[in-house]
């Protein structure tokens, strides 16, 4: 024992620390529908035609079929690559299930290389995990060996995900990670990724490549140096087994926005695409996660197959919830893990019995009869003390005959081992009734509903002092919380130290333990929360319910079958394994070949990526012509409106303006692709860690798969404009295509900008709020808003900087340096109403008058422009590739090189987990709701959708369906994947939003009405939730909502929900996501069940509640239901692979077979009828041990092959079909018995007061939760108040001053208005939750709507008095009339931040995606900008477009701020500065004392030669060159009118537009 302990503590010569450093090389993390069928896409098997057509050729071609199929040839693999598409499809039609591991085997010869690369034993010792103050992992020990499947099994907060994920190189870059992984001896290296395979519980794919392009884009990145064609194969290959063939391959993926495949053939791509790769190992965490018994079963059985093929070396670990007996026995050895610890690891089977039951019944824990052992051993995991003979032996001795004995006594009880029965063995018991010790006789083997193997006593003592020995030994780091000892101080029952075990244990006589046992039992029937385990009803002990026992127990039963595994036989066998048979070798073996990270090079990645990206892009039709669209559209307002722009002043201002929007809007528009690479993000995570390719790959492929798009976008956007405005040079000139160049730079610079952004936010939000500021900086700076020369000192480093400089520096010196002016008459300056306008020079102008600019290269001295050369536009082109470079060097460290992971989900083994409490609620709480019944019928239901590539043709996915649930009825709905069981249960309750519905749906004996969401309960299949709400918050919210009740009884109501489905023990932790970390999504799913429960529903609705539970998980979901029937509750539940124990909870069953002309109905009826119907009609006989709910769909789900019937047309013809026709034509609601049935008043359970209390709440509670937007918001608008106020630093009131405040009230208004773009993906992101909550009668959808408005001006209302603050004081705005303006500024500004937001909602809610309504609130805001007349005044703007200038929403506040600063401002040009030097003399000289003098340049300040006109003498004057003349109260009430009406179109959309498609 000393020797094998010895070797199996860590050993310092051989044990792999991993520093800092190492396990972020090694170990390397990743982030992580509706049913529907997709119509058949265009894509096919390209290979090669044959190339030789002659007989004999061909005859060996054919024999390639034969030869793959033929275990004793070899496979000619070079003939495979003349293999026409008939051939190879004749080659994958001809291949069956067990053929599987023989095909993979010979083509993974063609590979020979890099399997040779390829290690196959896994091996892991001591594996501790730790995340801050939480212990995930604690000392977790095992291996996976070639040839063999390793099964994990365990409760939720086990670490199992934790374990998989570290195994697999996925640790959280922010754990405390120790332990030692070897690979066949060696440490991991920079391959781990290609020698394991990881398969995660969420499936991460792109939803719009289809299944057969993701599978094919596994083979080709991961597996190299084969052959296209080979991969071809391959994946259609695994595409058959896996049953993703036919039209489902050619189906896209589709995720919770694209219908798309169905969630359990989402599962199978996942594992086909690690599959494809040709790992030698694979992990794989809960493999069959949404798939049905048969379908798991027969995909692990073929994996099994694959393992344990000789010639091979792989190897599977899976861990898995609700597995089935018959799967269970495919797996050789068994993890079993709880709370963090490894409870047992060793063979599954020997011969044929199990040693885990052997090692638990020797150590006194019992399985009751009828609990499959993988169930037993998940509940064992949970709450081991429940099992235990001290517990189960007392629940089965109230039907034995009780007599006086003593405490040494002891019964004989007859029990049944694994593999069959046992002798009798002796056990003592002590056993309270009535104040006397009493014993059992001898009873039979009937009786005993529990079967153990008894080696030894065992009782409460036993387990305790066993507990006791090991702590006084010193160790006492035995407890997974990692936060208390488990000791002597531990608490018993009822939360303090038994009387009586505390005597017992030190060895009182029996005579006064008897006595202190009565004592004991007064205290416990007085103490309400003490465990009573003598007064059980009998009725629950023979079903082996759960049952409560008390959380100091739990710990202690832990503690104790830890400690048992740890001084067990099997652990010794394992440490001595991994001592001997894995010993690492030393020193490390560095001159043998390795793999690389990647199986493929670099220029292979990059184009496989971009390829990807090409196909998603031109998949993707509706965003590609939306985009087009919009700029075609941008393009002829703006070659309307700068039509023929004329050589004149205003012509030149026009050209400068339209040169700006032109930059601007490209420069813009790269926000519109934050989104969906935001959202390609997670999987770029996932699969750079996967091995398909490099991040820099991923990189390359966003930057350059924009550019054709962008191409033809500006091409066409610039030939409009060209060709409309008249620019200098012309379509097609050299103007034109520089203006191309610098564009196209610019917006590659921008997108590049984009994906730097996307690299460094924490999510949608952020980046979206992050991007336009950035932007919006580099453009205040270019040059255009404020000259050069005005810039101040600290601030040139940032117009230096900013590549929008350069790019504007060039157009202008484009457009300009060749270009002539001229000015029509009165655009001469000075103007004739000048005073001194006629006054004869040196004291007027003598009635000269001067064109200001007569070049172009002159007028660029308004823009500090005038000093550049020609050659200068071609350096600013440089510059502008530079930029593009050093751009690109941000996004790749932000994108590459910066650690990223996903956040964690998983859950925190805790012994706080408390059980349901059935007596949790008074009745005397509930209404009248609860008492009411409700009964619905369905019948010749028939959906159809219309097919995407022929919108004229329906596809049938529903065909003549029909049944009903009645009262107390709890019907399981099943078929095989894709078979429309969620499509149904959609259709029956209502919630399909597209399609068409034909048949009848009855409730009560009526058509659906209002009434309907108020007794109905929908538990959705993927979860909808606030994710920054708590989970108690989240119940309570629905509570308070669908109740017409207090607030205690909504408080017992949610208590009672919530530990009803376990999740009391987390009720303060936020929901969150997959991208932040939250809760598991196990528990994920009990919270959506609670949500419905907690609303007391007569029908509740439920895709898959138990898919991704563990078995005890499961079972208290399902308990609870069918507590509820028993009151009346009719339930309707699509179910995947049920336990026999579970499935016994139903009633009835609904069976649906797909069939080319949809889902049909192939058995609806009785459970406990489904075998007789079976045999009577010959469809199949059950085996002995078999699960019923196995054979019934594996009976009839499908066509059966042999005799190629459909069960569904025998139904048809069955008697059982007209009973339910007969029962179906006459009603199933007893219209002539009295029926309590659900009667309301209202459609709404509370009024609106009471919704919008309840909303309002949360809607304040997540937005101030909303941390990360928070910070982003509130830094926006510090930072770009501090740079506009420092920039404008104290304006005065010179011709530069007045100008420059111009500028500054137009970019404070474009900047409020394009930040407000963050509100979009908000509103997108909560539409799931929106159409559940109010398709579920919660709340009308205006009130979520007014609530999240008030929400937000917790945000508006300060980050606008910040803004403010910043800016007016730091630019020296003005502060007359007692600080009026001010006040007057500050509510504009209050204004424009809520005007900024409604915009943004506006877009939200009128566009069906996130991408689109970036795209178009960016373009509309482009417009209004163009229009507000700032860039073109109003006299320039065409007549056809004035409209646009008179509805201007962002015109109307920025007047407003015009007016407001402008009115009455005297404006001066001291010292000349800023006038226009008119010549006054005649002629060009004047005579004078000294003779004649020519005026020139030197003589500018000689007043007989030149008078300085002053163009600007007052606001008034600047305000009537803008055309603002209405007046600042009309400013203000039409831009709370514009606010007002935008609001309630808002309120109007968010209510009545509805982009969920179901």
């Amino acid at each position: 024992w000393h020797a094998a302990l010895y070797a199996f503590l860590p050993r310092i010569s051989s044990t792999f620390h991993m520093s800092g450093e190492e396990k972020k090389l090694e170990m390397k993390n990743i982030e992580p529908k509706v049913e529907g069928t997709e119509t058949p896409m265009n894509v096919t098997i390209h290979v090669k035609k044959p190339t030789n057509l002659d007989p004999s050729v061909r005859g060996e071609q054919r024999q390639v079929v034969k030869d793959l199929l033929d275990p004793e040839k070899a496979l000619d693999f070079s003939l495979i690559p003349d293999l026409d598409d008939i051939q190879i499809a004749q080659l994958i039609d001809g291949l069956k299930p067990e053929n599987l591991p023989l095909v993979l085997r010979k083509f993974h010869s063609v590979s020979a290389v890099r399997n040779a690369k390829l290690r196959s034993n896994l091996t892991f010792e001591h594996i501790s995990y730790k995340k801050g103050a939480d212990t995930y992992l604690s000392g977790v020990s095992g291996y996976v060996k070639a040839n063999r499947m390793v099964c994990v099994l365990g409760a939720p907060d086990s670490g199992i995900t934790t374990l998989i994920k570290t195994l697999a190189g996925r640790a959280s870059l922010d754990a405390q990670v120790s332990g030692t992984i070897f690979l066949d001896g060696q440490p991991i290296d920079e391959g781990f990724g290609q020698h394991v395979g990881y398969i995660p519980k969420d499936d991460l794919h792109y939803p719009t490549l289809t299944v057969r392009e993701t599978v094919r884009m596994s083979a080709r990145m991961r597996v190299g140096e084969i052959l296209d064609v080979h991969q071809k194969v391959i994946v259609e290959i695994i595409l058959k087994f896996l049953g993703l063939d036919g039209h489902i391959a050619n189906t896209i993926v589709g995720d919770d926005t694209i219908r798309g495949i169905s969630g359990g053939q989402k599962r199978r791509v996942s594992i086909a695409t690690e599959i494809a790769a040709q790992h030698q190992i694979i992990l794989a965490d809960l493999l069959t996660n949404g798939l049905d018994s048969k379908t798991s079963y027969d995909l692990v059985k073929q994996m099994a197959d694959v393992a344990h093929t000789k010639d091979e070396r792989n190897a599977f670990m899976i861990s898995l919830v609700q597995p089935a007996p018959e799967l269970f026995d495919l797996f050789d050895d068994l993890l079993l893990m709880s709370k963090g610890r490894s409870l047992y690891f060793g063979p599954v089977k020997r011969g044929m019995k199990y040693p885990i039951m052997e090692f638990l019944n020797e150590h006194g824990f019992i399985k009751p009869q009828g609990k499959s052992i993988p169930d037993f051993l998940a509940e064992i995991s949970y709450n081991p003390v429940r099992f235990h003979v001290t517990r189960m032996i007392k629940r089965t001795m109230s039907d034995l005959t009780e007599t006086e004995g003593t405490l040494d006594e002891v019964v004989e009880i007859k029990v049944e081992g694994p593999s069959g029965e046992e002798k009798i063995e002796e056990k003592k018991e002590e056993h309270f009734e009535n104040g006397t010790v009493a014993d059992a006789k001898e009873a039979k083997a009937e009786h005993n509903p529990y079967y153990m193997n008894v080696g030894k006593p065992h009782t409460v003592k036993t387990l305790k002092a066993a507990l006791d020995n090991y702590i006084k030994s010193g160790d006492k780091r035995i407890v997974a919380t990692g936060e208390s000892v488990v000791g002597e101080s531990q608490m018993i029952a009822g939360g303090r130290k038994s009387i009586v075990e505390s005597k017992v244990f030190e060895g009182e006589s029996a005579v006064e333990a008897k006595v202190l046992m009565k004592s004991e039992a007064r205290l416990k029937r007085q103490n309400s929360s003490a465990l009573d385990l003598d007064h059980v009803p009998v009725a629950r002990l023979v079903t082996g319910e759960a049952y409560t026992t008390n959380d100091n127990e739990r710990e202690v039963g832990f503690a104790y079958l830890l400690q048992s595994y740890k001084y067990s036989d099997t652990y010794f066998k394992l440490g001595l394994k991994l001592f001997t048979e894995f010993e690492p070798r030393m020193p490390w073996d560095k001159d043998g070949e390795s793999a690389g990270k990647f199986s493929t090079p670099f220029y292979y990645q990059a184009f496989e990526c971009l390829k990807r990206e090409w196909i998603i892009h031109i998949r993707d039709r509706s965003t590609l012509l939306g985009k087009l669209g919009e700029k075609v559209f941008v393009a002829l307002i703006l070659g309307t409106v700068f039509l023929n722009l004329n050589d004149k002043q205003r012509g030149a201002d026009a050209r400068v303006g339209l040169i700006f929007i032109i930059i601007l809007n490209f420069a813009m528009g790269a926000s519109a692709e934050i989104p969906s690479i935001m959202q390609k993000k997670r999987i770029y995570f996932s699969q750079e860690a996967s091995g398909y390719y490099h991040g820099y790959a991923f990189l390359l492929a966003q930057q350059l798969i924009f550019i054709p798009f962008t191409v033809v976008e500006l091409f066409l956007f610039l030939i409009i404009v060209y060709g409309m405005s008249g620019l200098e040079g012309g379509v097609g000139g050299e103007e034109f295509w520089y203006m191309f160049a610098v564009v196209l730079f610019s917006v590659i610079i921008s997108s590049t900008w984009a994906l730097f952004i996307v690299g460094i936010a924490p999510n949608t939000t952020s980046a979206v709020a992050l991007f336009p500021v950035t932007v919006v900086l580099k453009m205040i700076v270019c040059g255009y808003m404020i000259s050069p020369d005005n810039i101040p000192v600290y601030w040139e480093w940032m117009h230096l900087i900013s590549f929008l400089t350069y790019g504007f520096r060039g157009l202008m010196i484009n457009e300009f340096f060749d270009l002539s002016l001229s000015c029509e008459s009165e655009e001469l300056e000075p103007d004739t109403s000048v005073d001194n306008f006629n006054t004869p020079p040196p004291n007027g102008f003598g009635g000269n008058q001067v064109c200001p600019f007569t070049t172009g290269r002159g007028y660029l001295v308004r823009y500090d422009m005038e000093e550049w050369p020609k050659q200068e536009k071609y350096t600013c082109l440089l510059y502008l590739f530079v930029f593009i470079i050093i751009y690109h060097i941000f996004a790749t460290f932000s994108l590459v090189f910066l650690p990223h992971e996903l956040g964690d989900q998983e859950e925190v083994p805790k012994f706080d987990v408390q059980d349901a409490d059935p007596n949790l609620l008074d009745e005397s709480t509930e209404d009248t709701k609860q008492n009411a019944v409700s009964y619905i019928e369905w019948s010749n239901l028939d959906y159809r959708v219309p097919n995407r590539k022929d919108p004229k043709e329906k596809i049938i996915l529903l065909n003549q369906v029909q049944g009903f649930a009645r009262p107390g009825d709890m019907i399981a709905l099943m078929g095989p994947s894709g078979a429309g069981k969620s499509t149904l249960l959609d259709v029956i309750a209502g919630k399909k939003t597209s399609g068409w519905i034909e048949g009848q749906r009855l409730v009560n004996g009526e058509e659906m009405d209002e009434f309907f969401p108020r007794i109905a309960g929908y538990v959705e299949q993927f979860d909808t939730l606030i994710e920054l709400a708590t989970v108690e918050e989240t119940v309570m919210f629905s509570a308070q909502l669908r109740l017409t009740a207090s607030i205690e009884e909504c408080q017992k109501e949610a208590e009672h929900a919530m530990k009803s489905v376990r999740i009391a023990h987390v009720r303060d932790r936020i929901i969150g996501n997959i991208e932040t970390g939250g809760i598991s999504p196990e528990l994920r799913k009990k919270l959506a069940i609670a949500v419905e429960l907690v609303a007391r529903p007569t029908i509740l609705f439920l895709d898959e509640p138990t898919t991704g539970l563990d078995s005890v998980s499961a079972m208290a979901v399902v308990d609870t239901i069918s507590d509820l029937t028993k009151r009346g509750l009719a339930v309707i539940c699509t179910i995947h692979q049920p336990s026999s124990e579970l499935f016994s909870r139903f009633g009835r069953i609904l069976i649906l077979q797909p069939t080319k002309s949809g889902g049909r109905v192939s058995y609806f009826g009785e459970v406990k009828n489904v075998i007789p119907y079976c045999h009577k009609n010959n469809l199949g006989e059950i085996t002995k041990d078999r699960n019923i709910a196995d054979f019934a769909l594996e009976t009839l789900g499908s066509t059966h092959q042999a005799t190629g019937r459909d069960p569904a047309d025998v139904f048809l013809e069955s008697v059982e079909c007209k009973e339910l026709k007969s029962q179906l034509s006459q009603g199933v609601f007893p219209k002539n018995e009295k029926v309590k049935i659900p009667k309301f008043d209202a459609s709404y359970a509370t009024g609106f007061t009471k919704q919008f209390e309840v909303v309002l709440k949360r809607s304040i509670q997540t937005t101030i939760r909303d941390k990360d937007t928070i910070i982003a918001q509130f830094m926006s608008v510090i930072i770009m108040g501090f740079i506009e106020g420092t920039l404008f630093w104290q304006m005065g009131t010179d011709q530069n001053g007045v100008v420059n405040r111009i500028s500054l009230m137009f970019l404070i208004v474009v900047f409020v208005f394009f930040t407000g773009a963050y509100k979009i993906p908000l509103i997108v992101s909560q539409r799931a939750s929106v159409f559940r909550e109010t398709t579920s009668n919660m709340y009308k959808a205006w009130v979520l709507y007014i609530s999240m408005m008030i929400a937000d001006a917790m945000l508006f209302v300060p980050r606008a008095f910040v803004f403010t603050f910043f800016v007016y004081f730091l630019s020296g705005l003005s502060l007359e009339d007692n600080g009026t303006s001010f006040w007057a500024f500050l509510f504009m500004n209050v204004l424009i931040f809520f005007f900024s937001l409604t915009l943004a909602e506006t877009f939200a809610v009128i566009t069906p995606n996130e991408k689109l309504g970036q795209a178009y609130h960016s373009t509309f805001l482009t417009v209004m900008t163009l229009f507000a007349g700032f860039l073109i005044r109003k006299e320039n703007i065409p007549p056809w477009w004035i409209w646009l200038f008179y509805g201007n929403v962002v015109r109307y506040p920025l007047n407003f701020l015009y007016e407001n600063e402008l009115d009455g401002l005297d404006v001066n040009c001291i010292n000349n500065k800023g006038a226009i030097p008119v010549l006054v003399a005649e002629n060009g000289s004047y005579n004078s004392t000294e003779g004649t003098v020519f005026c020139s340049p030197a003589n500018l300040n000689d007043p007989n030669c030149f008078q300085f006109a002053c163009p600007i003498e007052e606001g008034n004057d600047i305000m009537d060159t803008y055309g603002i003349d209405e007046g600042i109260g009309v400013y203000a009430g039409v831009t709370v009118a514009l606010l007002v009406g935008f609001k309630l179109f808002n309120s109007w959309a968010f209510t009545n537009l509805n982009w969920v498609d179901k």
